[in-house]
């Protein structure tokens, strides 16, 4: 639940650097929490799999882990800049390139009722003139439309969980092997993420501590697989309680030094 905390301040940045309304902020949570549930079914049977067939893919997971808690402790200080720097992202620029997306939203409509793809103008991204060419004459000649920036929206979200991903399905393997418990607290986590939407928005940015302790506990569950696979045994109850204090320290900390501040 805390790395789907840690999301959502990102979707905030998400929702912020493209001016999403407020009213639509909670449609692309819907579709993206759907998308999130679908993608993560898919990573985690893939993810059992691999590690019964190899098991020294749990050192590559916990490699992932330990990275992940370095970069966190580490760029603490670029946080700041993190939503002007979004133009920049690997992802938004990525997303920019599926599609023809139009600079204004129309509503809750994820395709434009007015602009169309034109496969003959050369700024057109290669991805839509090629379906324009593709389901023309399935469309008896009708244009095929531009999306709007709510589209964008949700590929960046949806892209972005995808790399998430990548941090709490190993973080959870870290503590069980059992798919069922890896996928249901994966969901449990998500389902979470919509109500606790509004309290992210409002108030994580006061939390500035949260970020270290997110990064402190992923480096404790990646030594906790790295010792665990060559034979240490580390309690569940002991682990739970570690990444419990830790996260619990992290907020404690960042409410202390508010008050301090005001």
């Amino acid at each position: 639940q805390s790395l789907s905390v840690d999301n959502l301040l990102v979707f905030v940045l998400i929702f912020r650097y493209f001016k999403l309304p407020m009213f639509l902020q909670k449609r692309v949570l819907n579709y993206g929490l759907w998308g999130a549930a679908i993608a993560r079914l898919v990573m985690i049977v893939a993810g059992v799999e691999a590690i019964e067939a190899f098991e020294p893919l749990l050192l590559v997971f916990a490699a992932i882990l330990l990275y992940s808690s370095y970069k966190i402790l580490a760029e603490q200080e670029e946080e700041a800049e993190e939503e002007d720097g979004l133009q920049n992202n690997e992802i938004v620029r990525f997303c920019r390139k599926l599609y023809l997306f139009t600079p204004t939203y129309e509503g809750e409509r994820f395709f434009s009722s007015t602009t169309v793809v034109d496969p003959a103008n050369s700024s057109t991204p290669w991805t839509a003139r090629a379906l324009s060419n593709i389901l023309g004459p399935a469309r008896s000649g009708e244009p095929l439309f531009a999306a709007t920036p709510l589209l964008l929206v949700l590929l960046v979200v949806e892209l972005s969980d995808i790399v998430f991903a990548v941090d709490s399905i190993p973080a959870v393997f870290g503590i069980t092997r059992d798919p069922i418990i890896v996928y249901s607290s994966n969901m449990f986590a998500i389902c979470c993420l919509r109500s606790l939407f509004q309290l992210v928005s409002e108030g994580l940015e006061e939390m500035k501590y949260l970020q270290t302790s997110i990064g402190s506990v992923l480096g404790f569950v990646g030594l906790k697989m790295v010792a665990e696979y060559f034979g240490a045994e580390v309690e569940t109850s002991t682990s739970l309680a570690i990444i419990g204090g830790t996260l619990t320290v992290g907020v404690v900390a960042s409410y202390l030094v508010k008050d301090d501040d005001n």
